[in-house]
């Protein structure tokens, strides 16, 4: 069964690496979705899909976290879009110019 979560992580979580961080266990666990970060606030999103094994690994091993300094995690169940055919990270656009 395909399950989606949308997380918030904030805290020291830009330009430390840990969107990189997310996508790699994401990938590992071939998981579907984003992360970004979010504008104006100290935090990014995470949409991600996959299966229900898969997302609560991923759950875990986010909330387990040791790396990062995360100062608040919220998690959320969505419902599976569908659309996405890898797990990316998005870029934002003052990282563009």
């Amino acid at each position: 069964m395909v399950r989606a979560v949308k997380i918030t992580a904030c805290g020291d979580v830009k330009g430390v690496g840990y969107r990189r961080f997310v996508w790699r266990i994401a990938k590992a666990l071939d998981l579907k979705g984003y992360v970004e970060n979010l504008i104006g606030v100290p935090c990014v999103e995470i949409y991600a899909e996959g299966d229900d094994a898969c997302i609560e690994k991923f759950k875990e091993k986010i909330s387990l976290n040791k790396i990062y300094e995360i100062n608040s995690l919220t998690i959320v169940e969505d419902r599976p879009k569908n659309i996405y055919s890898d797990f990316m990270i998005v870029k934002c656009l003052d990282e563009v110019l």
